[in-house]
């Protein structure tokens, strides 16, 4: 979207009111950086594999480390084992984001309460 002003010409909206900033109609000792808006890369959901152990191992040390818990390594390896089996007991999702790993799900299925 752009507006025109007479005496500036046509500019886009937030360099509208950074010209006018520029100006001095707000004060002349005010700054104003006009925001820079950029797309966020695609995210894709998708299911654990065995070469995501290195982020999810430190995904799953913040995640115990907010909950004030320490795991010994041999319940982290069963854990990870358990995720990527070919039946896995612990479905575990992954968010991926041009090659991180920013968040990940574990949904250990239960019988459901409405039956």
């Amino acid at each position: 979207m752009s507006v025109q002003f007479p005496d500036l010409g046509i500019f886009p909206v937030y360099e509208c009111f950074a010209a006018v900033l520029r100006r001095g109609a707000y004060g002349a000792n005010r700054k104003f950086k006009p925001p820079r808006y950029q797309a966020e890369p695609p995210m894709e959901i998708r299911t654990a594999v065995t070469a995501d152990e290195v982020q999810w191992r430190g995904l799953w040390r913040g995640y115990t480390e907010s909950y004030e818990t320490h795991l010994p390594e041999h319940v982290t390896a069963a854990t990870w084992r358990r995720i990527v089996a070919p039946e896995p007991a612990i479905p575990c999702r992954f968010a991926e984001q041009e090659g991180r790993l920013p968040g990940f799900s574990h949904s250990p299925p239960h019988e459901g309460t409405f039956r």
